[in-house]
């Protein structure tokens, strides 16, 4: 006598028999997923379809004020500068060394992911951002600049409403110092700044603004 199919079923391996059960559902939900595609996919496309493009230069937005506006006029012609730091001690070879300063304050914070410093002489510096309690928070140290205009791309976007730029390093530096500190049987003499300030033409900042592809 035959067995029957139902016998024979009962004796396929387990392992078999999960096999088959697993690729029907696989199928079920395949062709269940190619249907719902199939009727909303131009919408679906539509969201992920986006792409992020640079912003307006917010600093030339209305509003923005500068230590020195120069830098921040829009005009790659004209030449601002950074203003040194205030010292109690300007007489004093500390007072003498301190570093100068590129500030930039926007009328609102806005999310900032890249900065653009067009200069000739900066090589060197390190940026601070406005907090919203009012204090300046160090974000980043840039050294051994090349590029020119030096690209600034952040790692994480940044939301602040202002940028300072601490001068660390000029290619003007070595004649300042020159020209300003005397050896005199031995000792270094200082009759001015030994750290230059940085020419800057402009100073830009750009943040994303997401759009969807049509």
């Amino acid at each position: 006598m035959k067995p029957n199919l139902r016998t024979k079923r009962r004796n396929l391996p387990v392992s078999w028999w999960m096999t088959c059960q697993f690729l029907s559902v696989s199928l079920v939900l395949f062709f269940s997923g190619l249907l719902w595609f199939s009727l909303t996919g131009c919408q679906v496309l539509k969201i992920l379809s986006t792409s992020q493009k640079w912003s307006e230069n917010y600093v030339l937005t209305s509003g923005t004020t500068s230590n020195d506006p120069a830098m921040i006029d829009g005009n790659l012609e004209t030449i601002g500068e950074t203003k040194y730091i205030e010292s109690t001690s300007k007489q004093t070879v500390r007072g003498f060394m301190v570093p100068s300063e590129g500030i930039v304050m926007l009328p609102k914070p806005k999310s900032i992911k890249k900065i653009i410093i067009h200069s000739q002489n900066l090589q060197s510096f390190d940026l601070f951002i406005l907090e919203s309690n009012g204090n300046w928070k160090h974000t980043k140290e840039v050294k051994n600049i090349i590029q020119r205009p030096y690209n600034l791309i952040l790692n994480v976007p940044i939301y602040t409403a202002g940028l300072k730029i601490r001068v660390n390093k000029t290619s003007d530096d070595d004649a300042l110092r020159r020209q300003n500190v005397r050896k005199i049987q031995g000792v270094s003499m200082f009759s001015g700044h030994t750290k230059a300030l940085a020419k800057i033409n402009e100073i830009e900042a750009y943040g994303f603004v997401e759009s969807v592809v049509q």
